[in-house]
């Protein structure tokens, strides 16, 4: 992902995931089902191991969490 590109950058992006995903009280096997990825993605995007490949997973993983913009 652009913009991304060591460690410390990769857990300021999992923070308002986390933050996201709290807030619409969800699992991250209901994000992964309602958002389009594998069972483990959420857990590894909001722990900080990993970010997704694309934009498209973030906006998928907002709308399913109810954030907007």
């Amino acid at each position: 992902m652009v913009g991304v590109s060591g460690a410390g950058d990769v857990a300021e992006f999992a923070e308002p995931l986390r933050e996201f995903k709290g807030k619409a009280d969800r699992s991250h096997a209901a994000l992964a089902a309602r958002g389009g990825v594998s069972g483990s993605a959420p857990h590894r995007y909001c722990s900080g191991v990993s970010v997704p490949g694309g934009y498209e997973v973030i906006a998928r993983f907002g709308k399913v969490c109810g954030t907007s913009g």
